[in-house]
């Protein structure tokens, strides 16, 4: 074991894995299994409404106990942010010293940020809900939608930045290492595609985040760290 951890820097690090999917499993029980047309999850058609009409859209037919389960995945949601958020952090900063390349420690601080941007991203979705179950005139959505689709932005695109930041400080000498950062690469052209508002788009962008985080897993866990260190990009 003490060889595997010797050799396998990101290794512990990688162990984030559980409890991100054990957040995630729970997130996905409180959350709606129908999505808009476009979308494969309803959470993802939440987060990238804009008009009041998607919400009306999104949230009809769900009886108030439904929507208020909805809230429950969001509060489950500030510890998964946390939790990827010190993920993300974690590597950078392991990164930045397997790869003798200091620059990536501005991974923590954009880690950082991005967890910010979804504490705020989690803040608005729950007071969207609270208004859509007080009856009140959902045009009163507006000015909030407007601050989602800008905070929602700033955290996926945040991310996006993250990886490719992550791509080129790292070093891609083996299959695995080259198989990270094709994954890591694939969300920020997606990103612009998910930016015309497509659902398709900003379902196939989110998962291509979630293939990132998949691939830096599979990048802790079999990457060795003599491997790395040895060779060049």
């Amino acid at each position: 074991m003490k060889n595997y951890l010797k050799n396998h820097p990101f290794a512990p690090t990688g162990l984030f894995i559980f409890p991100i999917l054990a957040l995630a499993f729970f997130m996905e029980f409180y959350l709606p299994s129908g999505a808009p047309e476009g979308y494969k999850s309803f959470i993802i058609a939440f987060e990238f409404a804009r008009a009041p009409a998607e919400i009306q859209n999104l949230f009809s037919g769900l009886s108030p106990e439904t929507i208020k389960n909805i809230d429950k995945a969001n509060y489950i949601d500030f510890g998964f942010m946390l939790t990827y958020s010190l993920f993300l952090g974690l590597m950078f900063k392991k990164a930045a010293s397997v790869f003798k390349r200091r620059w990536l420690l501005w991974g923590v601080l954009l880690s950082a940020f991005i967890f910010l941007t979804d504490f705020i991203e989690n803040i608005l979705l729950l007071n969207i809900t609270k208004i859509y179950l007080s009856g009140t005139e959902i045009a009163i959505l507006m000015p909030i939608l407007k601050n989602l689709h800008l905070i929602t932005w700033l955290k996926w695109g945040g991310l996006a930045v993250a990886f490719v930041l992550l791509f080129f400080g790292m070093k891609k000498n083996t299959g695995i290492a080259k198989f990270t950062g094709a994954a890591l690469l694939l969300s920020f052209p997606l990103a612009f595609w998910a930016l015309t508002h497509n659902p398709v788009a900003e379902t196939w962008f989110v998962f291509s985040v979630f293939g990132a985080f998949a691939g830096m897993f599979v990048l802790a866990f079999w990457e060795t760290g003599g491997a790395i260190s040895e060779s060049r990009i």
